[in-house]
């Protein structure tokens, strides 16, 4: 799957088309005709597309991780099972590095194209009651004493440790100089971003994996929740499993609330910055819109703060919990893209926005 993606990223469609019509006929035993891929602004770390075989049209998806770091779809069956409303395939193959769902053909829209590309309109109660659907998921499949390492963590971590990191920043010598300042945002001193790098190596490693789970989907962000007729459903399981639910909700909150740059980045926005004496000021105007706001509210007041009260009442609530949160925030854009390979002013949107991930404050919405 990533060699298709690669001649994907080189333009190459016709190459990556044949391969993966081979690999369509090897694994499954189908016949593909018609076959074409559907990028869209979301696809990041993606391809998806659609062929057809015998007049019927399927869709198709992967997830890349570079260097077949994290084992994904293990724990798809376990959504279902736990009650997610989710979108099943119909072909799967789970095996290493040849991760890819095959699904009857999705006419429903994705939260994303709803929300960023206008598509259809939105009746956003039904965020709310999903979101409260997934709180109750959580009470129901909540576990004590569960110490496996959790995929999405594995991500996590694997990034900050390994190739991607080293490939998107370690011969930059601009990032040094970025790493090693301290960072004020709009007037808040956020600390010094190198540290807090290493502070999340410490709290997403093997060794901190909490002794609580629930199973989550580990990357619902707007892009893999799709709108139909009977409501919101869950798509792409590529990190589905048990985790700590924090992990599970890193994604959604990041991406549906705070990467609109990184989807867009041809969008207007103010932004200042300057790097004085081993200090880099960014003053930047780019407010959250109203859905961006509405998304990020809903998850606080209808997961993010009965689950803290739930731990704290039942005495698990990790000292560290907001640090541990901030961790796995800082890497959705840190290492979902190079950020050096944006344009300068968004670039510098999106290292301030690793430091106000890395020090995001949860009080204002715990009330």
């Amino acid at each position: 799957m990533e060699e298709i993606y690669q001649f994907l990223q080189s333009g190459n469609e016709q190459k990556a088309g044949q391969l993966l019509a081979g690999f369509l006929r090897q694994k499954f035993k189908l016949k593909p005709e018609k076959l074409v891929f559907l990028q869209s602004a979301v696809s990041l770390n993606s391809f998806k597309g659609s062929f057809e075989e015998n007049g019927e049209k399927y869709f198709f998806k992967t997830h890349i991780e570079q260097n077949g770091e994290v084992a994904e779809y293990a724990g798809a069956k376990l959504l279902e099972e736990a009650g997610y409303p989710i979108i099943a395939p119909c072909y799967a193959s789970t095996e290493q590095e040849r991760e890819l769902l095959v699904y009857p053909w999705i006419s429903d829209s994705s939260l994303f194209e709803v929300s960023y590309e206008g598509v259809g309109k939105f009746d956003f109660a039904k965020q709310v009651a999903l979101d409260e659907r997934l709180f109750k998921i959580y009470m129901e499949t909540f576990e004590r004493d569960f110490y496996e390492y959790p995929a999405v963590q594995q991500l996590f971590y694997k990034r900050l440790n390994g190739p991607r990191f080293n490939n998107f920043y370690g011969v930059q010598p601009r990032f040094v100089e970025l790493a090693n300042a301290r960072w004020i945002i709009n007037g808040r001193d956020c600390g010094i971003l190198r540290e807090k790098i290493e502070k999340a190596k410490e709290l997403l490693a093997p060794s901190a994996v909490l002794p609580f789970s629930v199973i989550g989907h580990g990357d619902a962000h707007n892009g893999n929740v799709f709108l139909g007729e009977d409501g919101l459903r869950y798509f792409d399981p590529a990190y589905a499993g048990r985790m700590d639910p924090f992990l599970d909700l890193t994604k959604p909150i990041f991406h549906n609330a705070f990467a609109r740059w990184m989807y867009f980045p041809e969008m207007d926005f103010e932004l200042e910055m300057k790097v004085v004496n081993n200090v880099v000021k960014v003053d930047y105007e780019c407010p959250l819109s109203v859905l961006e706001q509405q998304f990020l509210q809903s998850k606080m007041q209808n997961v993010v703060q009965p689950l803290v009260q739930f731990l704290r009442a039942e005495k698990l609530l990790p000292t560290d919990w907001e640090n541990r949160f901030r961790s796995s925030l800082l890497c959705c854009p840190l290492l979902t893209m190079n950020l050096f390979r944006y344009p300068q002013k968004v670039t510098a949107l999106g290292f301030a926005r690793v430091m106000e991930m890395a020090t995001f404050d949860f009080n204002p919405y715990l009330s």
